[in-house]
């Protein structure tokens, strides 16, 4: 998945004895990483209103260059932006839950392996699931990550129930806030957002992976409901 990107805007304060308008002037720009000496034009842009450069992936100090013609008369300016750290310091919580559900009073003994990676480092390793599935995700486990960090969810089914039928689920929600059930009963988590779901089983070594980018201004709540 691409990494979170950073959106460029810029307006012209452009003064001269000759107004500057669509109709009798040109104004047109383009960037280019510093000295790289290989600009992308943008074309032609309203000297009056606010441009929006293009998404940018690539980090690195970039050049902006701007440039009017009205009445025979050139005018260039050229300033500096960086793309690498669109979102600062600004952190997101990660919440997580592995939960089983019992069967008729029976929780068998299914082990499923519980894996979350940041950035490629485990951060949460666990084969010790609880029943406390339906509890609001403010008593869930919790972890902080920025905003552009890699989530990686993992399950592994190390061992299938008794009769070999593990059912249930692992996965991932988005929410805006830091309450809330994510089970679809009220008081629901504030802007929910599912954004997988896989099945765990039912077979002995099911593999189930789910990846995504942390963006801003949502919280995650990771988690598994299986049983049998």
């Amino acid at each position: 998945m691409a990494a979170a990107q950073c959106e460029i805007s810029f307006e012209i304060d452009y003064t001269s004895s000759i107004p500057s308008t669509s109709a009798n002037s040109t104004t047109t720009a383009s960037y280019e990483i510093h000295g790289s000496g290989n600009p992308t034009n943008i074309g032609t842009i309203d000297p009056n209103g606010i441009t929006i450069l293009p998404p940018i992936q690539t980090p690195g100090n970039y050049d902006l260059t701007v440039q009017i013609s009205a009445g025979g008369v050139l005018a260039t300016r050229t300033d500096s932006f960086q793309i690498g750290n669109c979102y600062g310091n600004e952190t997101r919580i990660i919440f997580y839950n592995h939960a089983k559900r019992t069967l008729n009073g029976d929780s068998f003994n299914t082990l499923v392996n519980f894996v979350i990676r940041k950035n490629g480092e485990i951060v949460v390793d666990s084969r010790d699931a609880n029943t406390q599935y339906d509890s609001p995700i403010d008593k869930w486990k919790s972890f902080e990550a920025k905003v552009g960090d890699r989530i990686e969810f993992l399950t592994d089914l190390i061992k299938s129930a008794t009769d070999g039928k593990t059912t249930g689920d692992m996965f991932t929600f988005s929410t805006t806030g830091t309450s809330g059930t994510v089970n679809g009963t009220n008081p629901t988590a504030s802007g929910l957002q599912l954004l997988n779901s896989q099945a765990i089983g039912p077979n002995n070594g099911t593999k189930r992976i789910f990846a995504f980018v942390v963006a801003p201004k949502v919280n995650y709540a990771l988690g598994t409901d299986f049983f049998q």
